[in-house]
């Protein structure tokens, strides 16, 4: 059976018959929560043996990932075959407790999958009529492993829309890059990417406003939204500066309205980036900036970057109430105060977040406070990226209120001790992994304290930062020891 199985995938796969369902099948797979798919399937393969189904489903146990979508677009019995499989293995990752890595972007990636298969379960749109949306959760957990990613050298840039002419550099993302080029979205309509960045593009239409709002002075991007694919997960604007209309300019249509069509164009869309400063036309002192943040919804993930002290704490306020499932949020701390007191005081959900802070801005006592700590009762993953040396002992004394912390992540904080160490393991009973400032040299008699130490049930990991200048490591014997108790020990070379 194996030997026929390769001799199948590797021949009959690439035959006119299985090309045309491949075309038929993929340009079609459908990623509408409300609209399932459809029959478009109007022959059968006759080159494929006749087995029972039982027999099939062992067989599509076995095979990769693209090897399936190939099968799935045979007939409509494989492909609801393939889904039921995918669906199964969605079902089983999501009944397991997430476990957070030290990177970021791995334990990001995980969460996001845990949320969206959870939310597809909850829509009850976890079967075999949402076939696309079922192809795609499932990449999204392939990929997380390297031995199960869809190979890039083949004939197609994705399983999305491999018959696409183009050759991007991320087959899933695509990019447009001035207002000018908005036109290009209609070009993409038919392929199902899942990710979309905008860059020097002026959110605010002519219509109704005051003229010069666009720099480019061509197409607003509301006449392209329809343009946008169901299948989108992910939104990023990147440009210098975003003009606000005034709050007091309530007859004037504003971001907000586009941002709400998006969400409805695309209802799987659940992250945002954006990478601008605002700038409020209007000079009265008492009014604010509208960006119009509350016309997202049910997003899971947020991450901004630049100015926003131009748009006011209660359109923040606003955001929150509409997403209020955010479990990832990404701030940059500098010179939004109202942003960040509100956003962290107000997120409930929030089961990762990572603060930065400008480079050489220096400690950041201004800017960073702790008053949110009691809110974050469900943080898991905390990553500081910020000087706490002027905050350092606050910061420790309020520590304990994080209860759920599983991964801490300390970037800078001068006069770090074996005290402080000490104190962060008594305070965190939940704590697995840990990644300590560097700055922190401890004495040689530090690490065989380590094996007579106490650590949380759950400890697995603690990371040190070293700068490249020679200095006392653990005898190896001592860290094989740790290692057998469960413990690992990880040395990084710090950033100057």
């Amino acid at each position: 059976m194996g030997n026929y199985l390769s001799s199948w995938t590797q021949g009959s796969t690439q035959s006119e018959t299985q090309r045309k369902y491949h075309y038929k099948s993929l340009e079609n797979l459908n990623m509408d929560p409300e609209d399932p798919d459809e029959e478009m399937y109007e022959e059968e393969d006759d080159s494929l043996p006749d087995l029972p189904i039982e027999v099939w489903s062992g067989i599509i146990v076995q095979l990769s990932f693209s090897d399936k979508i190939n099968l799935s677009s045979v007939n409509k019995m494989f492909r609801e075959l393939v889904v039921m499989e995918m669906m199964f293995d969605l079902r089983i990752f999501h009944t397991k407790p997430v476990v957070l890595s030290l990177d970021y972007e791995e334990s990001r990636s995980t969460l996001m999958l845990f949320t969206r298969v959870q939310s597809a379960i909850t829509k009850r749109i976890l079967d075999t009529d949402h076939a696309g949306l079922v192809f795609q959760l499932e990449y999204f957990r392939q990929s997380k492993n390297a031995e199960c990613r869809v190979k890039q050298s083949q004939s197609y840039s994705s399983y999305w829309d491999w018959w696409s002419p183009r050759a991007y550099t991320d087959p899933h993302e695509r990019t447009v890059n001035t207002c000018e080029e908005l036109e290009d979205l209609a070009n993409y309509q038919h392929q199902k990417y899942h990710k979309l960045k905008l860059v020097r593009i002026c959110l605010e239409g002519q219509e109704g406003l005051i003229r010069g709002y666009c720099q480019h002075d061509y197409r607003p991007i509301k006449e392209y939204i329809a343009y946008l694919p169901p299948s989108l997960r992910k939104l990023e604007f990147v440009t210098k500066a975003l003009h606000l209309v005034s709050s007091y300019q309530n007859d004037l249509m504003g971001n907000g309205a586009i941002f709400t069509a998006i969400v409805k164009q695309c209802p799987l869309l659940d992250t945002l980036h954006m990478q601008f400063d605002t700038v409020k036309v209007s000079s009265y002192y008492r009014d604010c900036g509208v960006l119009g943040l509350d016309g997202f919804s049910n997003l899971r993930e947020f991450k901004f970057d630049g100015i926003w002290n131009s748009v006011s704490g209660d359109e923040f306020r606003a955001f929150l109430s509409r997403n209020s499932s955010l479990a990832i949020l990404d701030l940059n701390l500098d010179m939004n105060e109202k942003a960040n007191d509100v956003l962290l005081c107000y997120s409930r959900n929030l089961k990762i977040l990572r603060l930065r802070c400008s480079p050489g801005s220096g400690p950041c006592k201004r800017l960073f406070n702790y008053k949110w700590f009691p809110f974050q009762e469900r943080l898991q993953y905390l990553w500081i990226q910020c000087d706490l040396t002027k905050t350092a002992e606050e910061f420790l004394n309020t520590l304990w209120r994080l209860k759920s912390v599983q991964v801490l992540r300390l970037d800078e904080l001068r006069g770090f001790t074996e005290g402080f160490f000490f104190q962060i393991l008594a305070v965190l009973p939940a704590l697995e992994v840990l990644e300590l400032p560097h700055g922190f040299y401890p004495e040689k008699e530090f690490w065989p304290s380590l094996l007579r130490l106490e650590f949380p049930v759950n400890m697995r990991e603690v990371a040190f930062k070293f700068f490249k200048n020679p200095y006392f490591l653990p005898n190896p014997l001592l860290v094989k020891k740790l290692q057998k108790k469960g413990l690992n020990l990880v040395f990084l070379e710090a950033k100057q």
